[in-house]
């Protein structure tokens, strides 16, 4: 009988431990879930809160503004005078017309703007391949200045005209004999064209190489070439004549396999630069690789070859260089 009462009270034991610990993993659980909750509820405070103070900067900014509306933007190009034209507007909240004068500062110029029904404009030519900033507008009445910053800039080189960019895969090699250093490249070329919101006429796609400053090799990449090959050892192929031209909106990449020997003699350069000739003649060139070979036939040190990678020109359709990046701008 003992017995039995022992069994019985070790087994309710058992079924209350059971019990108790199932209780407590539900209480735990319930408790996470309680603090996750208050985590969401104070994150969800905290975004509110961030919203409302953004708000808030916003509209005494507004209120502090005496402008009630600004708009810019970039106008037509000029390429023979290497201009382009902005586009200025601002509407003062006040202003006495026949006595209110507005001034736009550009690039640290000051610009008279022109009144047209409560609202000042302003259409001024600037360099085409220089940064443009708006700085401020001040409005004069009399001795009394009022005055707004604005800080607008651009880029209107590549606002305006195409990116080139250019890439070559894969592996290469080299040695040294009778005073020149052969370098065998093999790989996929890969040359983008890039525009921003414009459309791109595309004449044509050439990779050159250059040694020493001199052109002494060419070849076309058909514009039909706007997919990877994806070919292992892929050997390089003549280039069928290139279309007359192609549409490009906003981006487009062109491909070209090499397997190729460069003799380049001892204290010389080569490089392979891309070139992209687009409707308005104009030539966009940027360096793919650069290959330097010391008196004593040693390839110099990378470091100079990743700088030269910055190099970024753009001629006009008699060769005439009207923008230009170099390496030497980074030193």
């Amino acid at each position: 009988m003992k017995k039995t009462l022992s069994t019985i009270v070790t087994v309710l034991a058992l079924i209350i431990a059971v019990v108790s610990q199932f209780r407590i993993s539900n209480l735990q659980s319930e408790m996470r879930q309680m603090e996750n909750r208050l985590n969401n509820s104070i994150s969800t405070m905290q975004s509110n809160q961030s919203s409302a103070i953004y708000y808030m900067e916003q509209l005494m900014e507004k209120e502090a503004s005496i402008l009630t509306d600004t708009s810019f933007s970039l106008g037509e190009m000029n390429l023979a005078n290497k201009t382009f034209v902005l586009i200025g507007s601002v509407t003062p909240k006040e202003h006495q017309p026949g006595v209110t004068e507005a001034f736009l500062t550009v690039n640290g110029k000051v610009y008279p703007m022109q009144l047209t029904n409560g609202v000042y404009t302003l259409q001024l030519d600037l360099p085409l391949f220089e940064e443009a900033r708006v700085e401020k507008v001040e409005f004069h009445e009399g001795d009394v200045i009022r005055t707004e910053t604005l800080d607008e800039q651009w880029s209107p080189r590549y606002e305006l005209l195409p990116h080139v960019n250019g890439r070559l895969g894969g592996s290469g090699r080299g040695s040294a004999a009778n005073g020149v250093y052969t370098w065998h490249r093999e790989g996929e070329i890969r040359v983008s064209v890039e525009g921003k919101g414009q459309i791109i006429d595309v004449r044509s796609v050439s990779i050159l190489e250059v040694l020493d400053g001199v052109e002494v090799g060419r070849t076309e990449i058909p514009l039909t070439s706007t997919e990877s090959p994806q070919r292992k050892n892929a050997k390089e192929e003549p280039a069928p004549p290139p279309t007359s031209g192609m549409q490009v909106n906003g981006s487009e990449t062109f491909y070209h396999m090499i397997d190729r020997k460069f003799d380049i003699p001892f204290g010389s350069t080569l490089e392979l630069i891309a070139e992209v000739v687009d409707g308005n003649g104009l030539r966009y060139r940027t360096v793919i690789e650069y290959w330097a070979v010391n008196e004593k036939g040693e390839p110099m040190d990378d470091a100079y070859l990743g700088l030269r990678d910055l190099f970024e020109q753009i001629l006009d359709a008699d060769g005439n260089i009207l923008y230009e990046v170099d390496e030497a701008d980074y030193r």
